[in-house]
């Protein structure tokens, strides 16, 4: 096995520990990246050092564990972890130990980790160090627990999710026994908080298998941590596995997150879909934008589906009152994936979305010429008369924009007030509008 090339300030730090009289390495997943040719996205550092001794070798810190032994070196104003070599002790909770011991030497500190993958250190001089097989994991492409795995599960039992999501991630396969011991130990899960679950949970939705999304189905997780969602993912599996595979927007993070999320759900009614999201501790904005976009395309009435059925100006303008153009741009390409809309469709709908969001053209109440006190002042009562007014207002505007001047909405709303309710009485003379 070559040896890795370390990041020069993961080298600096371990070099200052060094010549400070410490042992020290990279260590965990940066490290099982490098092995398989990726790039880490962070660099750890685990050192004989205690924290207090960290401290004293680097000018910039910040103490961000130190319970658990773990002082951030800040290089460059770029922040790296530096943890002192540990054993836990026991795991009350099932989340987290009851009490960290520093200990001296490496090979107990790779001990307590999760998988083999994970328990490999390396020092630029001194090569690999190895003593679980990880290296040899890693070329197999295989997960595997450090020791037991029942041991290892009931320490912490979200290292379950972590195997799934490993496996999503690198493309993987649990080891046998790992494997066996999860579906053993699945109501462990019940231990961990929402929202460590969540973040395992949309780590696999937005890894190269979403589909690994199933495996928390089979395993039996998912029935401990949402059983209803547990349940319709049964039901519709066969619809949401494939599509979770078509991808577009990867290229933004947090829209992917939303229409990953919105593939997985849009067989759910749009109530049970925020439960779920509420339920999985997701915030206000996330889930109000799959809420809206899993109610537009999952009911057969909604703004979006008419649209669909007649793609005229009027209606993808109506479409456009509930949906700005992002989100109904990430509709279509989700009802593309369902086959409810062919790609040359698509393509003609956005040229319009387009065309229309150039043209600046009205598409809802805050953008009409007329407003509830203008009404008000032209003899509509306050509340319900006054909305339906508005809204008809709107519907005549989104028909056709030249339409949005303040005299003409008068006029129209005013005709459709005496056509309601009869001539307006002489005393209370409806004002005469005229029209330019």
């Amino acid at each position: 096995m070559l040896g890795l090339r370390l990041i020069d300030d993961a080298e600096f730090i371990i070099a200052r520990l060094n010549e400070s009289g410490y042992e020290a390495y990279a260590v965990g997943g940066c490290v099982r990246d490098a092995v398989m040719g990726r790039q880490p996205k962070d660099w750890d550092i685990t050192t004989s050092a205690a924290p207090d001794e960290v401290r004293r070798v680097f000018s910039r810190t910040v103490n961000t564990g130190g319970k658990h032994g773990t002082i951030t070196v800040l290089i460059k104003n770029k922040a790296y972890e530096v943890t002192t070599y540990r054993v836990d002790g026991k795991y009350s909770d099932g989340r987290r130990p009851d009490i960290v011991t520093y200990t001296s030497t490496l090979a107990e500190d790779l001990g307590r980790r999760d998988f083999t993958i994970n328990a490999i250190a390396y020092h630029y001089s001194e090569g690999f160090v190895d003593p679980f097989g990880g290296i040899g994991d890693i070329e197999k492409r295989i997960i595997r627990t450090v020791g037991r795995p029942d041991e290892r599960f009931g320490e912490d039992s979200l290292r379950m999710l972590r195997a799934l999501r490993f496996r999503a991630q690198l493309g993987f396969e649990i080891e046998s026994e790992t494997y066996a011991s999860i579906i053993r130990n699945s109501a462990l899960i019940e231990k961990i908080s929402a929202e460590r679950i969540r973040d395992e949970i949309l780590k696999i939705l937005l890894s190269a298998s979403p589909q690994g999304i199933m495996s928390v189905v089979l395993t039996g997780l998912m029935d401990y941590c949402y059983p209803r969602a547990a349940e319709y993912l049964r039901e519709n599996a066969d619809k949401i596995l494939p599509a979770l595979t078509a991808g577009g927007w990867e290229a933004d993070p947090a829209s992917n997150a939303v229409n990953r999320l919105t593939l997985l759900l849009c067989f759910m009614p749009e109530s049970q879909a925020a439960e779920l999201l509420r339920g999985m501790r997701f915030d206000t904005k996330t889930i109000r934008a799959v809420s809206l976009r899993v109610r537009e395309l999952s009911e057969k009435d909604s703004l979006f589906s008419r649209m669909l059925s007649n793609p005229s100006l009027y209606y993808v303008r109506k479409a456009m009152s509930r949906l700005n153009a992002g989100q109904l741009t990430d509709c279509l390409a989700v009802a593309e994936i369902f086959n409810r809309v062919d790609h040359g469709l698509r393509a003609d709908i956005e040229t319009t979305v387009g065309k229309i969001t150039a043209a600046g053209n009205c598409l809802n109440l805050s953008n009409l010429a007329i407003n509830g006190r203008d009404l008000i002042k032209a003899g509509f009562k306050p509340g319900k008369p006054t909305g339906d007014a508005l809204n008809a207002a709107l519907d005549a505007v989104l028909r056709d924009p030249a339409l949005n001047t303040k005299p003409t909405l008068l006029k129209l709303t005013l005709e459709l007030l005496n056509a309601r309710n009869g001539p307006a009485p002489s005393d209370n003379p409806v004002p005469e509008v005229k029209i330019p």
